[in-house]
């Protein structure tokens, strides 16, 4: 498994400093972060574990229509972008079971559509939540076990309902012990956003018919391989101290560029991914996405002609199927390169001429320990969020007058 890397900056004279990201990140003992750093792990993670990931998986999958996954934010961003990414955005047309996603809404219509759902078709239902607090998939745990118990019995419950949260409290693991309903684990070192390679992904993903053995092993390649501290011999680092670059010659935006529709939820995950790590204390570059070439006919002419405030990070799979259309995709991409470059708009470029569950995980580490190493040197805490518990504050203040 190979990435091609190119950037527009020099990343080596950031040696020091990576050196430094990568000794503070990679400190288990006592380290500021060695409560948080659980995700580093997970390609290795125990053999039983994912053996119960792929068994509950072959269950819904023998026995069910639909697999509905309530949850926000990593709890759905991850899993979402590796389905769509492997099974393509229409998999539900074409695959059973279907996989839906919901709990990171308050739309009465899209309730009610997943209510639907329970009643005309066998279901089953994953709520991740590691509190069982959090509001949106709350409400939509409510309404949809209401329905899920008027239409089986308690011994069929217990097999269609699916809980990953805290291993031993929290509302949600109570409920699940009351009722005697599978859970998985989140663990306590894994933030949400840097979860998907944990049971909070790994088992939607293989309910969709991704062979989650592949993808941690595609995972732990790039574990390996980013392993080591010196920038000149880590392209993860080159990449993560590039971004670092950018930033501090005041570049405010980074846009995503994806060349394959399919990749959209993954430019949403890298958006959460990089965004709750990044923006804290008025720093960080915001991050945003776009799919080429139908972009090119929307914010191409801002890119090309606009305001000078953004970098783009291009991700592109130059697959070499003998196909007209990849064929010409591939010239596209490189054209948007050579045009938005003569348009002074700086570019990383981060290529694979692959697209299976190996390449997957190993882009979800990449990215993952790029981000991280990238806010240690920013100066911020990659795996806190504090800005969106200021929003539950008041959320829940103002449900109390209710």
């Amino acid at each position: 498994m190979e990435i091609k890397l190119t950037l527009p900056v020099d990343a080596s004279n950031l040696r020091d400093e990576v050196t430094r990201a990568h000794n503070i990140l990679h400190d288990r003992k006592g380290g500021a972060h060695k409560n948080w750093v659980g995700w580093m792990d997970l390609p290795s993670q125990a053999a039983e574990l994912v053996a119960d990931v792929k068994a509950a998986a072959h269950w819904v999958r023998k026995n069910c229509d639909a697999l509905l996954v309530l949850g926000t934010g990593g709890s759905f961003f991850g899993a979402a972008a590796v389905i769509d990414l492997l099974r393509g955005v229409d998999n539900n047309l074409w695959n059973t079971p279907q996989v839906f996603f919901f709990g990171h809404a308050l739309d009465a219509q899209e309730m009610a559509n997943a209510v639907k759902l329970v009643e005309t078709k066998s279901v089953a239902i994953n709520i991740i939540s590691k509190s069982g607090t959090t509001l949106e998939p709350a409400m939509a745990f409510e309404a949809l076990f209401k329905a899920m118990s008027k239409k089986y019995p308690a011994a069929q419950l217990q097999k269609r309902i699916i809980c990953t949260t805290d291993k031993e409290k929290g509302t949600l693991k109570q409920f699940a012990n009351k009722h005697n309903l599978k859970t998985f684990v989140v663990p306590d070192d894994v933030g949400g956003r840097y979860s998907v390679l944990s049971p909070v992904g790994l088992f939607p993903i293989a309910v969709a018919g991704v062979d989650v053995t592949m993808l941690l092993e595609g995972a732990g390649i790039a574990a390996k391989k980013y392993g080591v501290s010196d920038v000149t011999k880590n392209d993860c680092y080159r990449y993560a101290a590039a971004r670092l670059a950018l930033a501090r010659k005041k570049y405010a935006l980074d846009l995503f560029c994806l060349t394959n529709p399919n990749a959209t939820k993954f430019g949403n995950w890298l958006c959460q991914l990089f965004a709750e790590s990044e923006g804290k204390g008025g720093h960080g570059v915001f991050p945003s996405v776009a799919v080429y070439p139908r972009d090119l006919h929307s914010i191409g002419q801002f890119i090309q002609d606009g305001s000078k405030i953004l970098f783009e990070t291009f991700i592109h799979f130059s697959l070499e199927d003998n196909t007209r259309f990849n064929a010409v995709n591939n010239i596209v991409y490189e054209a948007a390169k050579k045009a938005h470059t003569v348009g002074k708009t700086p570019i990383i470029s981060i290529e694979t001429k692959k697209l299976d569950e190996q390449s997957v995980g190993y882009l979800i580490y990449f990215f993952e320990l790029a981000c991280a190493m990238y806010c240690v040197m920013l100066g911020v805490d990659p795996f806190n969020q504090p800005g969106v518990e200021e929003y539950k504050k008041h959320t829940l203040e103002a449900l109390a007058k209710l």
